[in-house]
């Protein structure tokens, strides 16, 4: 019986030593990264902020090429929006859609859009600049981890680069789709 006190006093302990280091983690998921495209600018922010063209090459329609997609009466530019859920969801399964609404733009240097995938709500801001080459394509994005438990705070890096290699991808892909123009 003792040892049993003592396995459960242990198990409280990990339990608790995780609270604490989640607690202190920081609860914002940043993923940035950047690609140098041989386009111009404006040649590459109509891939940005028309969310139709935007999915040829979208990390978000990468993890789920499959799903259903419904596109806002806006075509392109501010109030642009999607929606999606994937394949074999009901109806009632609201906190499994996901959608993306471009919330600011201006041509052609940034769009930001508000984010909600999986009921999580997050943020990212896909900007342009001008190179000698070309346009650099940057993406930020940003994303609340949990609260208490504090639990999911402790996955970060490994989201942060899960997250990266996806974003990566996907601007391989806006290079390879914007260059073959």
């Amino acid at each position: 019986m003792k040892w049993f006190f003592r396995i459960i006093g242990v198990i409280f302990l990990i339990f608790a030593a995780l609270v604490g280091t989640g607690f202190f983690t920081s609860p914002t998921l940043t993923v940035e990264r950047s690609l140098e495209v041989g386009a111009y600018s404006d040649e590459v922010f109509e891939y940005l902020e028309d969310l139709q063209m935007f999915n040829q090459w979208s990390p978000w329609h990468a993890q789920n090429p499959d799903a259903d997609y419904v596109f806002g009466s806006v075509d392109y530019g501010v109030g642009a929006s999607v929606i999606w859920r994937t394949p074999g969801q009901t109806v009632d399964d609201a906190a499994q859609i996901s959608r993306q609404e471009i919330i600011a733009a201006q041509a052609p240097e940034f769009v930001q859009a508000a984010l909600l995938l999986n009921g999580e709500p997050a943020s990212a801001t896909y900007a342009l600049s001008p190179t000698e080459e070309g346009a650099l394509v940057y993406i930020q994005f940003e994303r609340e981890l949990g609260g208490f438990p504090y639990i999911e705070r402790l996955r970060k890096g490994s989201l942060e680069s899960q997250l990266g290699a996806e974003f990566e991808a996907a601007l391989q892909r806006l290079k390879t789709i914007v260059e073959a123009e």
